[in-house]
């Protein structure tokens, strides 16, 4: 029997409400098997430091984050959820398609 899979692309917005990313990042990496962390319409702000606000709520920076996927692309959290990153939410939205199978779930 295959395992389903939930994956979820979800991206913070620029020049908003920073307090909040680390948060509603926990969440979403509590909730899906996957998650990939992007950008949602950053405006002037640049998109790393918003996935570097984002990454805080899994505990980590953009440092760690790069150390721990040096040697795998979705490294994982230490509740075994996987979790990717991408600056352009096009892209992202792309691989979490390609990384799905039959019958898993991707929502954005």
């Amino acid at each position: 029997m295959q395992t389903l899979s939930f994956l979820c692309i979800f991206g913070c917005a620029g020049e908003s409400d920073r307090g909040k990313r680390p948060m509603m990042t926990k969440i979403a990496t509590d909730k899906s098997d996957v998650t990939i962390l992007t950008s949602d319409n950053p405006k002037t702000e640049d998109p790393l430091d918003i996935l570097d606000d984002m990454l805080a709520g899994v505990g980590w920076t953009m440092q760690e984050y790069l150390k721990h996927g040096e040697n795998d692309y979705y490294p994982p959290l230490p509740n075994g959820n996987r979790i990717f990153l991408h600056d352009i939410r096009r892209v992202a939205v792309r691989c979490a398609v390609a990384m799905g199978k039959e019958g898993d779930i991707v929502v954005r």
